[in-house]
């Protein structure tokens, strides 16, 4: 039986915004900062930002992190994040016949 370490270490972090889920989902994996940007091809700052929730990834990001930490990062009432990860163009086209 193999006992993820890491997943006992950082079970109880909250997971209220998308940069505390990031951050999480890196530490249970015992990924440093460092470990993460260099698996999505990304700086060590901008990490830091998405985790302390200065910044929000932008799409391809977005699912580049999804895949790496294995986890539905896109989860509670975070309207805009939504909007992002969508077809916005779609969107904005609906929006326009309507108005």
């Amino acid at each position: 039986m193999v006992i993820n370490l890491y997943n006992s270490l950082y079970s109880h972090l909250q997971e209220d915004t998308l940069g505390k889920r990031i951050k999480k989902g890196r530490m249970v994996l015992g990924l440093s900062q460092s470990d993460l940007c260099e698996l999505i091809n990304i700086g060590r700052r901008t990490i830091d930002e998405y985790e302390n929730d200065k910044v929000i990834p932008s799409r391809d990001v977005m699912f580049k992190l999804c895949i790496f930490l294995g986890k539905d990062l896109i989860i509670g009432d975070d309207e805009y994040l939504k909007f992002i990860i969508n077809d916005y163009s779609k969107m904005l086209f609906e929006w326009r016949i309507k108005n």
